[in-house]
């Protein structure tokens, strides 16, 4: 029941999170018109960095906090794992479309939205890592809750 809750949540929360986190890259990469292709590399990849350690972090509360409750109760655990990756990747996923829509309503791609495509694969990748090595949560989000 509380993974449905966190999944509403981050649902309309990662779109300005994910936002915020990437405007740094955007600011850095410069206006569309005016960038080079190694600038707007630069950007991207900054963009790309800082997003991905933010949802990385909300991908490591939702495993850690799943690894606790499917520890403590007897459930089918298939099910509730495929929940939480329902969790952690359908916000993401409507965050990257809602990119894709407003670009093809004719706004420049910036490093923003380039960088969400290198952060839902990361964090397809950081779920299962985190789901079958717990351990490596602990390497950079010792301080999320929930992380063992």
């Amino acid at each position: 029941m509380l993974l449905i809750v966190f999944g509403i949540i981050s649902t309309m929360l990662s779109l300005v999170i994910l936002n915020f986190a990437g405007f740094p890259g955007t600011l850095l990469a410069g206006h569309p018109a005016e960038q080079s292709k190694m600038r707007s590399k630069f950007g991207t990849m900054i963009s790309a960095l800082i997003q991905t350690y933010l949802y990385l972090s909300y991908t490591a509360f939702i495993v850690g906090w799943t690894l606790i409750k499917t520890n403590q109760e007897a459930i089918i655990n298939f099910f509730i794992w495929l929940f939480a990756f329902i969790v952690v990747i359908v916000p993401l996923w409507i965050t990257l479309i809602k990119s894709i829509v407003n670009l093809k309503e004719g706004q420049n791609a910036n490093s923003q939205t380039k960088g969400l495509y290198i952060t839902t694969l990361s964090t397809l990748i950081g779920f299962f890592l985190f789901a079958f090595f717990p351990k490596t949560m602990t390497w950079l989000w010792e301080w999320v809750p929930y992380v063992l």
